[in-house]
């Protein structure tokens, strides 16, 4: 890869911004303060220190000054670039690519080869993917897929709850209809809960969080999370097709209007936020609804310490006649990360900074935390928590605000929750095996016994680690204003619209719904602009991988 600045000239450049800033160096304390922006509404890191924190002050000689987004990530990330003013390191989440675009990120490939031995150690052939059409890197990502894949809950799914299994003798679901035929079933007998109406199923089509409903074509024939179209092997060639005008797109949505026809498909799904949505699933009265698994962790938890049965199990059921894929390989982000930035007096100092954190060492401590206080070793070596320290894990406030790891985990460059060091332990304590179901409550134990299993993606199949080499489509970002963005936004545009009228298409409107709505889209003359774009980006990264 042909690389368009060297390290001389990224030093040059370092004094340069350093003499525009008076040519000091700002120091707390004796150390060296690296000041970022996270684009995450968290808390302010802990203003006493945490051990976490500490360890890692006390060996890079840094103190991270963080700032973490408060009100709407957009705006924020566009009042910055307007301003020209920025942090050493900025993390823009899904909005990072308008600092790329603006010129708000400095290229890191040099950098990383001079002072970053355990970055690319860490990172390997997934460095190749994170050149942009410029030729340089922009971000590190975190999350970084490496060694051996353990997980212990899958990606996504169809979720119902705990007492409409029961209700029914733990069934074994694999289809679509079957999964609606039990919530129909129980809706029927049991109409209320607690005093209000039961609701059959639920959706969101709020904002981004719309995939619960806009990405279902593709993950019930058999696809894993690509949301933006379908990739398929076909004739040995991965090929990319847009799943929204499909013969199945039109089946699944047709079996949601069934449901909403049948008064059981919630229509306050499209007018809902995000917070009602998690506040009519901890309600109890919602049987059923599709989200990843991420998504709806706080609902699980907040119902699973009532010790009711109101929780819910993830499912994995698709249209009669295909496999389920709904776990994908674990893969690289690579749409967005943490950058430093023009502003930044010090680059050299940042990308240390991360080279040792993706340390092994310095993993294993941000994963599991100190052994001894947060963790044992058994006789094969194996890492495990004593219940007095799951107890201490298991408010959610620790990790943040005394133990610490959470700040250095979530957003900074990483191993992944599901990856594994090179002595076999899991980076992520949660997908320990062991650590899972030594966590889980009685009532747990119960379903995975009641399927003869010990986690919950028994239940589902491997994925198909092929897929590797290019997945997720969803992180390829198009170029603002481009012709092939521009397109996309028509077909986001009429999808938004005439979904939520197929869903509640009055009896016996359906098809001419349908048919409306495929004459809409075939009005976008360049929508091919589209599929072209991930079908690029797909033949792009197979490339970069040398296959």
């Amino acid at each position: 890869m042909k690389r368009k600045m060297t390290v001389i000239l990224m030093v040059l450049l370092s004094c340069a911004l350093a003499f525009a800033n008076g040519g000091k160096e700002e120091k707390t304390g004796g150390m060296k303060s690296i000041s970022f922006f996270m684009g995450h509404p968290l808390e302010d890191y802990p203003s006493g220190g945490t051990p976490v924190g500490d360890y890692i002050e006390k060996n890079t000689g840094v103190k991270a000054e963080f700032e973490f987004l408060v009100g709407e990530l957009e705006q924020k990330v566009g009042i910055m670039i307007a301003s020209g003013d920025f942090p050493d390191v900025v993390n823009g989440r899904n909005f990072h690519q308008k600092f790329i675009d603006a010129g708000v990120t400095i290229p890191l490939e040099d950098l990383i080869d001079q002072y970053g031995p355990n970055i690319k150690k860490l990172y390997g052939d997934n460095l190749n993917l994170l050149y942009k059409d410029d030729g340089h890197i922009h971000f590190l990502p975190a999350f970084v897929p490496a060694g051996k894949i353990s997980r212990t809950t899958p990606d996504q799914g169809f979720f119902i709850q705990k007492r409409v299994l029961k209700e029914f003798g733990y069934p074994k679901i694999t289809t679509v209809d079957e999964y609606f035929d039990l919530i129909r079933r129980y809706a029927a007998k049991y109409p209320e809960v607690k005093g209000r109406s039961t609701v059959g199923f639920t959706s969101l089509f709020y904002s981004w969080r719309n995939y619960t409903v806009m990405n279902m074509p593709g993950v019930v024939t058999g696809h894993p999370n690509d949301g933006s179209g379908n990739v398929d092997l076909v004739n040995g060639k991965w090929t990319v097709s847009m799943f929204y005008d499909t013969p199945e797109a039109k089946l699944i949505y047709s079996k949601y209007n069934e449901m909403y026809k049948d008064g059981l498909f919630d229509p306050e799904s499209f007018v809902a936020d995000y917070d009602q949505y998690q506040a009519k699933l901890t309600s109890g009265r919602v049987l059923g609804f599709f989200d990843q698994g991420w998504s709806v962790n706080d609902v699980q938890n907040l119902l699973k310490e009532e010790n009711e049965d109101y929780w819910y199990v993830c499912i994995p059921a698709v249209l009669d006649g295909y496999t389920e894929e709904y776990n994908g390989p674990a893969a690289l982000q690579t749409d967005q990360g943490v950058s430093i930035s023009v502003s930044c007096k010090d680059p050299v100092a940042v990308i240390k900074y991360f080279d040792f954190l993706c340390r092994e060492e310095t993993q294993k401590i941000i994963g599991w935390g100190f052994e001894g206080t947060d963790y044992l070793v058994d006789d094969q070596g194996l890492f495990y928590r004593n219940a007095e320290m799951r107890a201490r894990f298991a408010d959610p406030d620790y990790n943040k605000k005394v133990q610490g790891a959470y700040y250095f985990n979530y957003m900074m460059p990483g191993m992944g929750s599901t990856s594994s060091f090179a002595d076999g332990n899991v980076f992520g304590p949660e997908n320990q095996p062991s650590e899972f179901y030594a966590k889980l409550k009685d009532a747990e134990k119960d379903v995975l016994d009641s399927y003869g299993i010990q986690t919950w993606n028994e239940m589902f199949r491997a994925p198909d680690m092929d897929r590797a080499i290019y997945y997720p489509l969803w992180t390829g970002k198009m170029t603002s204003g481009s012709a092939e963005e521009i397109a996309s936004q028509k077909v986001t545009d009429v999808r938004n619209k005439y979904t939520p009228l197929l869903i509640m298409a009055d009896e016996g409107t359906y098809d001419s719904v349908w048919k409306e709505y495929i004459a809409e889209l075939n009005k976008i003359a360049d929508r091919d602009l589209v599929t072209k774009f991930y079908q690029d980006l797909v033949d792009t990264r197979i490339a970069a991988a040398g296959k």
